[in-house]
């Protein structure tokens, strides 16, 4: 009989024990997105989205279950994936293995399946997904629209402000200025023009106008720039129309601004209100939303 000339003889189990491989399913959690994606898609017609393309290869994958395993992966990644990184998560994770039927599909039969895709297939897809969850699954009314409150950030510039309170004191102040101004026009011209406690822009250009019309027929000369003295009509002329150009200015911000308190310059529809504070904000920083 042979036996162990190492003392210190230590086995180490390294191998791998060979076992039949379990259905994928058993291993992917009841609450897994996969289970939800999958109902919601059901009863959509994928097929129509693709291109009439006539293909030879009888061996290639099934288009239908190429483009499931696509917006799978749209809805589980929060980056734009490339197909390399599909096509080894269609060989590594269990989910991916379940859509893609075992057949682990390369990068190419991904590529070749976008390539056929039909012009806004995918705005088409996602408008019929939601419209299938709404209406079928959520058994919501698409004719009633249900407002909750939900602040959505708005893309628009950060400091864009316009406020209706700072534009109606604004405009409190402009008041009184224009009337100081137009009773400096009648005590120096002798005009009789009306001192009210509200002014619209058009009262303004009226004034503006007569002004102009004297400074032609008397022949003023109208100067500006750098050492060139202006008459006083054309003072007053130039103080009234700003006037009337920021008015009129006011009175676009609130008719666009209607019943909201606020909106901003690059995005009319958005409003600036106070969403939810996160770990870098929390002074309260307002945002241009969409309620």
């Amino acid at each position: 009989m042979l036996k162990n000339i190492q003392p210190n003889y230590i086995h180490y189990p390294f191998g791998v024990q060979e076992s039949l491989a379990l259905d994928v399913p058993v291993r992917i959690q009841s609450d897994d997105p996969v289970y939800s994606f999958l109902e919601a898609i059901e009863r959509i017609n994928l097929a129509k989205y693709f291109a009439p393309v006539r293909s030879n290869n009888s061996s290639s994958h099934d288009r239908v279950m190429l483009l499931r395993v696509i917006l799978f992966s749209y809805m589980t990644s929060r980056k734009n994936i490339s197909l390399r990184e599909l096509e080894s998560l269609c060989r590594t994770d269990c989910r991916f293995l379940y859509l893609s039927n075992y057949e682990m599909p390369s990068h190419q039969a991904f590529k070749r399946v976008l390539d056929i895709l039909q012009e806004g297939a995918i705005d088409d897809i996602f408008f019929e997904l939601s419209h299938h969850i709404a209406v079928d699954l959520m058994c919501i009314d698409p004719h009633v629209q249900f407002v909750d409150g939900t602040k959505i950030e708005a893309n628009a510039h950060k400091n864009s402000f316009v406020y209706k309170k700072r534009i109606v004191n604004s405009r409190k102040k402009l008041y009184l200025s224009t009337s100081a101004l137009l009773s400096e026009i009648n005590s120096f011209f002798g005009y009789d023009y009306p001192l009210r406690d509200e002014y619209q822009s058009w009262d303004l250009f009226y004034v503006c106008q007569y002004l102009m019309e004297v400074m032609v027929q008397t022949d003023t000369q109208i100067c500006y720039g750098i050492g060139h003295r202006k008459s006083s009509i054309q003072r007053y002329y130039d103080s009234l129309l700003k006037m009337a150009l920021k008015l009129m200015e006011y009175e676009e911000w609130l008719y666009t601004l209607g019943n909201r308190n606020s909106c901003s310059k690059t995005d009319l529809d958005a409003t600036f209100m106070a969403t939810k504070w996160d770990y870098y904000n929390q002074n309260g920083v307002t945002r241009p939303c969409y309620n």
